[in-house]
């Protein structure tokens, strides 16, 4: 079965799609997408340390996503986001107009997947392993668009274990994010400034259901 929406506001338009497949096991689905986000603070050129709001960005693209039980034991769940980020309108003129140029941060290619692995699935006690990439393309530093941020891959990683205790399931889970340690450029501040992913991190958490 396959459903369809359309949504229309202004300039803003999403249209979509959504279907379910392998015995409604898997569900796929696809959105169009142009937008525009108005109102985005601009300098004044008339006074100096002042801004107006007459910024346009428009953001228009493509996202895939899927998600579902690909056999007993493996879950599975993927993204694909193709977006053009572009300034539309903006005060500056001549040389430093950035009308045209990509906005910041916001990279054309961008995706994850994810997967796990549930090694008695129907058991109540239960170990499950997981992993997962993170991609990012190349972005722009700023909004005259002088310099970039290179694109990346983060893997994560997780270890559980589920069992019950008093007839309540209790879940421990061990998370592992940026599991080789990768040195790269998550963000920047739209001016001359870019900061790094965080490091190799280990979390745990214990979930408790009543």
């Amino acid at each position: 079965m396959v459903l369809v929406h359309h949504h229309k506001l202004g300039f803003n338009t999403k249209w979509g799609g959504k279907a379910s497949l392998f015995d409604d096991t898997v569900t796929a689905s696809v959105t169009l997408f142009d937008l525009y986000q108005r109102n985005r603070m601009t300098a004044d050129p008339d006074h100096v340390g002042f801004s107006l709001l007459v910024g346009e960005v428009r953001s228009k693209g493509i996202e895939l996503d899927v998600a579902g039980q690909i056999t007993k034991h493996i879950n599975l769940i993927g993204s694909y986001t193709f977006n053009e980020a572009e300034v539309t309108k903006d005060n500056t003129k001549g040389a430093s107009s950035i009308v045209g140029k990509d906005w910041y941060g916001v990279p054309k290619n961008s995706g994850s997947i994810w997967a796990k692995y549930d090694f008695t699935p129907e058991a109540s006690d239960s170990w499950a392993v997981g992993a997962g990439a993170y991609l990012n393309g190349m972005r722009q530093g700023n909004n005259t668009n002088t310099f970039q941020l290179p694109g990346y891959a983060r893997i994560d990683a997780m270890l559980s274990y589920r069992t019950k205790a008093g007839g309540h399931p209790i879940t421990a889970q061990l998370n592992l994010q940026n599991l080789f340690d990768k040195w790269y450029f998550e963000a920047t501040d739209g001016g001359s400034n870019a900061y790094y992913g965080a490091p190799r991190t280990i979390s745990g958490t214990v979930s408790f259901r009543f």
